[in-house]
């Protein structure tokens, strides 16, 4: 079936596939993150089966920290097609680093938390503990 003739979706109708709000699509839309949205006769958006897959895609790097300017950037860069395969793949892994520097700052301060867990359960019993693993993390 061509792009022309499949059957288009609404907002609330792409939100419902991908559990992303309208609002939060509206926002993507308006901010240059969703190719070729197209519009009906009233004006109101209308999405391709396609774009939920886009869609799941943009709250992945967007939960994951990557900032809206960062997915224009992608965004832009995907929509110029294959000859930007390079320039995608050097903000994943740029995204990737990113990711994998918070994950170790998370697993610092979970020692922490895990710690003072510990003192409240009477696993640990000296406080001090506490302190040096704050010094040491």
């Amino acid at each position: 079936m061509s792009r022309d003739t499949e059957r288009t979706l609404t907002v609330r109708e792409l939100g419902d596939a991908t559990q992303c709000s309208a609002h939060t699509i509206r926002y993507y839309d308006d901010e240059g993150l969703i190719p070729l949205v197209g519009r009906n006769a009233a004006g109101h958006r209308r999405f391709h089966p396609e774009h939920a897959s886009w869609i799941r895609l943009l709250k992945r790097l967007r939960a994951s920290g990557m900032s809206i300017d960062r997915m224009r950037a992608y965004a832009g860069l995907a929509a110029r097609g294959d000859e930007t395969v390079e320039d995608r793949k050097a903000i994943l892994k740029d995204h990737r680093d990113d990711i994998r520097r918070r994950i170790e700052e998370l697993n610092r301060c979970l020692v922490i938390v895990d710690a003072k867990i510990d003192l409240y359960e009477g696993r640990i019993t000296d406080p001090g503990v506490i302190r040096t693993l704050v010094a040491e993390t």
